[in-house]
């Protein structure tokens, strides 16, 4: 609104139509899935690598940093490797 004294004269710009904003919904919905995407095929390519390695300190080391960088965060990170260590020291997975 424009205020003109004693007149207010409303402002003449239409709202921004909604199909301006489609395209950057799409654009960050596609750059979201590419993102995800380009995390899947590193955390699948560095478990890849690891199932056929002996696991030892520096397996246990590469997991985490691939969970990390796959951002799958600190706390779920720990969880996992402290549940994988525990699977392989209680035999239930073997060690090579």
């Amino acid at each position: 609104m424009l205020d003109l004294g004693d007149r207010v004269v409303p402002d003449t710009a239409p709202p921004p139509a909604a199909e301006e904003e489609a395209p950057k919904k799409i654009g960050a919905f596609r750059r979201l899935r590419e993102s995800l995407a380009k995390s899947r095929r590193a955390l699948t390519e560095e478990i890849g690598s690891s199932l056929f390695d002996r696991i030892d300190d520096e397996t246990w080391e590469r997991l985490e940093e691939a969970l990390i960088l796959a951002d799958a965060g600190a706390t779920t990170t720990a969880q996992v490797v402290e549940k994988l260590e525990h699977e392989v020291d209680s035999g239930a997975v073997p060690p090579d």
